[in-house]
């Protein structure tokens, strides 16, 4: 209703196997591939995709923004992330999970000029997603040119947006706030 077309993408990443970041990055650049070319058939205009996630997901469309899916591959126009996963340098979280190739797949660690627009939606108790990683995030956007906002809420753990039921007033206050970005950067 509000004029935009959105797509889920799936990628390799569960509890059945050991992770592979290098290959889900590699699935939500083919992801992404895909809707280009066939933007007419979609009726989407192919110079106004974003991307967006939460936590593995918002790893994913930063990774995207990076360019960590290769170099001469398309990047988003703009990304949405909640609590994403953006920072899988030593001593931090889910760091265990990548140790021997974590540089090829943190997204903080490839910021440049080209990064797109960005929200960041996040939690302030959040501790698989620390708040001083979002702020390093967000001011190397900006200090590489872009534009980065963040959003935290307090007392908010890793995933408190994702339910409507129990009265969660958060799940409709951050599609707002993700809503009004989208708006105003596409």
């Amino acid at each position: 209703r509000h004029g935009f077309t959105c797509f889920a993408a799936a990628y390799r990443l569960g509890p059945a196997t050991a992770p592979d970041l290098r290959g889900a990055v590699a699935d939500a650049g083919s992801a992404l591939d895909h809707l280009a070319p066939n933007a007419a058939r979609l009726n989407i205009d192919p110079e106004r995709l974003s991307a967006g996630g939460g936590s593995a997901g918002g790893h994913l469309a930063a990774s995207l923004g990076a360019g960590l899916h290769g170099a001469e591959r398309r990047r988003p126009a703009g990304l949405i992330l909640y609590n994403p996963v953006i920072d899988l340098s030593p001593c931090q979280p889910n760091h265990h999970l990548v140790r021997e190739y974590w540089q090829d797949v943190s997204p903080l660690q490839h910021i440049d000029r080209d990064f797109p627009p960005t929200l960041v939606l996040t939690g302030a108790d959040d501790l698989e997603v620390l708040p001083a990683s979002v702020e390093a995030f967000c001011a190397a956007v900006e200090r590489a040119g872009g534009r980065c906002e963040a959003e935290v809420y307090a007392s908010q753990a890793h995933g408190f947006f994702n339910y409507r039921e129990a009265g969660n007033a958060y799940f409709d206050k951050t599609n707002e706030r993700a809503l009004r970005f989208l708006q105003e950067q596409l």
